[in-house]
């Protein structure tokens, strides 16, 4: 059977850099939640100099501005 290895692991050895998600800003698709996602966003970049969050563009319409 064939060693399964890390994704992070792979990466370095092929010479590619690899980052993973921290969060994703709607997963839950109401402005309240993508709201909280956004201060969790804040949240990171106060311990960490990088944050990475996905979002989508899609059926659920354009949201309001929340900042």
């Amino acid at each position: 059977m064939k060693k399964l290895r890390k994704k992070s692991e792979l990466a370095e050895e092929v010479g590619v850099p690899y980052v993973e998600n921290h969060l994703f800003l709607d997963d839950v698709h109401t402005v309240k939640h993508i709201t909280k996602q956004c201060h969790l966003i804040k949240e990171f970049l106060m311990k960490q100099p990088f944050c990475i969050a996905i979002g989508h563009v899609g059926t659920q319409g354009k949201k309001q501005q929340l900042f």
